[in-house]
């Protein structure tokens, strides 16, 4: 056995390096075709979050919707004629009042405040009569016109009742 180990003793060692240097390269092929798998996967949740708060992505529609918000009160005759800096000051302006919403809404979340739906239906009502319309049913169809889905629309009125209760819950002990 000895005799053989010496005979074949360099073509066991060069075996031997050839199958750990071969499986170190098919292990970081696996391991680099699952990694650019999970960095494109990574790459696409970059592009299409605006930032993260406590983990948790920033909800574009409401980011948008809070730009669009403070954007619409400018006359559309000198939207023209606003400066780029004031734009993205908008647009911080809008991060900064998402950002707010969410870490609200991770409080109410710790403390167990909900939003009955008599309360979402009556907020609802309130929309629908601010913007002088008939009925909750005229609201629904200009929500559909504006591809805004009727669920959607009403999770996020349940949303804004339950920042508000935490809002007015944490100023009344303060």
């Amino acid at each position: 056995m000895l005799n053989w180990l010496r005979k074949y003793g360099r073509e066991i060692m060069l075996a031997t390096v050839i199958l750990f240097v071969g499986s170190l390269f098919g292990i970081g092929t696996i391991s680099m075709l699952g990694n650019k798998k999970n960095q494109a996967v990574e790459k696409n949740k970059k592009i299409s979050s605006i930032a993260t708060v406590d983990g948790n992505t920033i909800d574009e529609t409401r980011f948008y919707r809070q730009f669009n918000q403070v954007f619409a009160s400018i006359p559309e005759d000198q939207r023209i004629l606003i400066d780029p800096d004031v734009i993205d000051y908008y647009r911080y302006d809008a991060l900064q009042r998402t950002v707010g919403f969410m870490l609200m809404m991770n409080e109410a979340n710790k403390q167990g405040v909900k939003a009955l739906p008599q309360e979402v239906n009556y907020r609802i009502e309130q929309i629908a009569q601010m913007y002088k319309l008939k009925s909750v049913k005229d609201l629904k169809k200009i929500l559909k016109q504006q591809k805004i889905a009727w669920k959607a629309f009403k999770d996020e009125q349940k949303d804004e009742i339950i920042v508000a209760k935490t809002v007015n819950g944490i100023a009344s002990r303060a």
